[in-house]
């Protein structure tokens, strides 16, 4: 619910600034009881899954962790199938997916005329890009993309990748 992308702009004595945000207002996410969602349930789905997080121990419950946010380590608790503990859906584990992404950010600065014109350029500008450099969300995880998880629970996809490039624009 509640899509939205604004985009900001500032330009004042040559230097220019652009950015561009994109996110979604309001959505819940639950983890889906299957393979798919490995990346937030670890172990508990499947424990041979080749991927657990560094602090993934420190959330488990045990004798010294008695306020954990997951039970004790078991292997399938959390993959489809009859009686399984993690897959009767819960609102301990429904997830706030609600983010903003800094989508795009651009920096530049355009040469004064006066400067360009002695060497004939008409326009001088030298820029920074740089795509998906911040996001803002509720999930609770450091390892699930907020915009993977509204793909229907699917995390086995590419997150979006941060790409930074320095250029210039010259007009003869």
């Amino acid at each position: 619910r509640y899509n939205y992308s604004f985009r900001l702009g500032f330009n004042w004595m040559g230097f220019d600034i652009s950015a561009f945000f994109q996110g979604i207002g309001r959505r819940d996410w639950y983890p889906a009881a299957n393979q798919a969602s490995f990346d937030f349930w670890g172990p508990y789905a499947f424990p041979p899954t080749s991927f657990i997080h560094k602090d993934f121990y420190s959330n488990c419950w045990s004798e010294d962790n008695r306020n954990a946010y997951f039970p004790r380590p078991r292997g399938y608790t959390a993959l489809q199938g009859t009686n399984r503990e993690l897959t009767a859906v819960n609102d301990r584990y429904l997830q706030d997916i609600r983010y903003c992404r800094l989508k795009n950010l651009t920096i530049g600065y355009t040469l004064p005329k006066k400067w360009t014109r002695k060497v004939l350029i008409d326009n001088l500008r030298i820029y920074f890009t740089g795509e998906n450099l911040f996001t803002w969300s509720g999930i609770r995880s450091d390892y699930i993309d907020p915009e993977m998880a509204a793909t229907n629970g699917n995390l086995r996809l590419y997150p979006w990748q941060r790409t930074y490039m320095f250029g210039v624009d010259v007009t003869f």
